[in-house]
């Protein structure tokens, strides 16, 4: 069925022929999601953009957005919180231990903390496409802080995507001690999927 929540990556323009999708016509779409609280979430879908450079300038934009920029931080950071530092979390990679149907999969991975003033605070990237106990190297920029001795705890989550029941992937706390590392997300005490975070 043709997926309509994120543009495929890589993916051949739209004519009129026998298939929806051509073999090999851009396997994975990419959708990441900014998001504080209740406030409306701010979004990228990574398949629009024609180059890595013209995505990076839309989301340096993007981030900007969020408000006046805090003394000695990048763009996209709205006050100074005491408990992050300011660099940014990336996702370097995942892979799914977890048979949930057959085929590809649609994965979100979400990284998330809760700042100073008790909002919790999540990025996410949702990934079509996706094969099971494949790993898959993504070094993608989920949040504009990172954890910093004695602050927040953040939590890596993932999420198999269904059109009724998801399946969750398992969670992970992740606080500067533990470190940027590939950490196994357990789901009531089962290891059912790999993520790599690194800042």
């Amino acid at each position: 069925p043709r997926e309509n929540w994120g543009t495929r990556i890589g993916h051949q323009a739209d004519v009129p022929g026998a298939v929806i999708q051509d073999p090999d016509d851009g396997e994975t779409a990419v959708v990441w999601t900014y998001k504080v609280g209740d406030a409306e979430p701010l979004t990228l879908d990574y398949g629009r953009f024609e180059s890595v450079e013209e995505l990076e300038v839309a989301r340096d934009k993007l981030l900007s957005s969020l408000g006046p920029v805090a003394e000695g931080s990048t763009a996209g950071h709205r006050y100074d919180d005491p408990l992050v530092a300011y660099q940014p979390i990336f996702m370097t990679g995942f892979r799914s231990l977890y048979n949930t149907e057959w085929g590809r999969e649609e994965l979100e991975i979400s990284i998330g903390y809760r700042n100073a003033s008790g909002v919790w605070v999540n990025g996410s990237a949702r990934f079509g496409g996706v094969k099971d106990n494949h790993w898959y190297s993504r070094h993608r920029e989920m949040l504009p802080v990172s954890p910093r001795q004695g602050g927040a705890t953040f939590w890596v989550s993932a999420v198999e995507l269904d059109a009724i029941f998801d399946d969750p992937l398992g969670s992970a706390a992740v606080t500067h001690a533990t470190g940027p590392r590939t950490y196994a997300l357990l789901y009531r005490r089962e290891v059912r999927s790999l993520v790599g975070v690194t800042w």
